[in-house]
């Protein structure tokens, strides 16, 4: 019998695993990161779900899509790398982003005299359930949805501000201006 020798035989490459720091809430910026790898030749193409619109580093190991959009960017995500001229193709990477809530605040004064009362009302709306923060003068908080302030004077007078908070950590903050007390 013969011997056979086999020369120029290189470690098989590692199929690559992508990392994220998802999910993430609308407007916010995900990235997603394969592992950098070495050769004569090497060349990344993310393969994404929908829209490029807002997506950087196509042709890199590390795509940022800033700002992220539950229409545009949610979804399966995977990458292609050729490293000379071996193709490595990684496994599917889920995209998840949160809906971010709205509100648009609003105040209505009941006998702006000495007093009256304050209506405070936080139109909002998002992925329920919701929770609300609002802070004003004379340091007024309240987590009540559309909270009442009696006896007011005017010391009341000044911006009233919401955060609205969805089940998953999405928030906003809006405010709403109270003069004429």
């Amino acid at each position: 019998t013969g011997n056979v020798e086999v020369t120029n035989i290189s470690d098989a490459v590692s199929e690559p695993v992508i990392t994220g720091s998802g999910p993430a809430c609308e407007g916010e910026t995900v990235v997603l990161t394969a592992p950098e790898y070495t050769g004569a030749s090497v060349s990344y193409q993310w393969n994404l779900p929908g829209s490029s619109m807002n997506v950087t580093g196509i042709n890199n190991n590390e795509l940022i899509i800033s700002p992220v959009d539950s229409t545009l960017h949610a979804g399966t995500y995977s990458v292609t790398i050729i490293v000379d001229g071996c193709t490595l193709n990684s496994d599917d990477f889920e995209v998840t982003v949160f809906e971010q809530p709205t509100a648009s605040p609003r105040a209505a004064l009941i006998d702006i005299c000495d007093d009256g009362t304050i209506e405070l009302y936080a139109f909002a709306n998002g992925p329920e359930p919701l929770s609300y923060s609002w802070t004003g003068p004379n340091s007024w908080t309240s987590t009540l949805e559309n909270p009442v302030i009696n006896n007011i004077n005017t010391t009341y007078n000044g911006e009233y501000y919401l955060t609205v908070t969805t089940v998953s950590g999405c928030l906003i903050t809006e405010s709403v201006l109270v003069t004429g007390i």
